[in-house]
């Protein structure tokens, strides 16, 4: 079967090894290489504003996608370490710089944690802080269901929150909620790199 859409996301920041990264995606975009189309590759990134513009600059005009997972500062620090480094006003002018060098759609990822991400005044938050900015870019908006890990404080937002929120940013953004598989066998983003974590430390029985 023949790849045709490829992500880059996962354990590892593709903007903090770059050099390697445009080098990948010159070989799966050429068509002596896997020959997909760069309008089929996205790169995730936490947010590195200069690799971003990199990026941009590069001639390779994939689709390009930045985990926000909250609109404030002090939250998004929490959930993304690294975050510390980089202002988010200093990620979203570097994700605009990307916009009007490619005209690439540009994803929010953003991860759905009951009473800490979730709630109505975090949506109205998003829409401040996108809509103005980006109004003339092609925005989507990823909602992620929380996969619970029992080694963490935080709880799944319910469908009923879920749907609240992705209301408010449709009346401004395009919206898209992801269905989280593999859940019901602890295998779900997240769930199993805990999971080994714990054997690990305590063995496997």
């Amino acid at each position: 079967m023949r790849v045709s859409n490829l992500v880059y996301m996962g354990m590892g920041e593709p903007l903090l090894n770059l050099d390697a990264t445009l080098k990948s995606l010159e070989i799966f975009s050429h068509d002596a290489g896997f020959n997909i189309s760069t309008r089929n590759i996205t790169v995730s990134t936490v947010g590195i504003p200069e690799g971003i513009r990199k990026l941009a600059d590069s001639g390779l005009r994939v689709k390009l996608a930045l985990s926000l997972h909250s609109p404030r500062e002090e939250i998004r620090r929490k959930l993304i370490p690294i975050a510390k480094r980089f202002p988010l006003s200093e990620i979203l002018d570097a994700l605009l710089y990307f916009w009007n060098r490619t005209r690439r759609r540009i994803t929010i990822e953003y991860i759905m944690i009951r009473n800490l991400t979730d709630t109505p005044e975090d949506a109205e938050e998003m829409v401040k802080l996108l809509k103005d900015k980006f109004k003339e870019v092609r925005l989507l908006i990823n909602l992620i269901p929380y996969n619970y890990v029992e080694e963490l404080s935080f709880q799944p937002s319910t469908p009923e929150r879920i749907d609240r929120f992705a209301g408010i940013l449709a009346e401004h953004f395009d919206v898209t909620v992801r269905r989280s598989m593999g859940d019901d066998i602890k295998a779900a983003c997240g769930q199993l790199r805990y999971k080994r974590l714990r054997e690990d430390k305590l063995g496997p029985f």
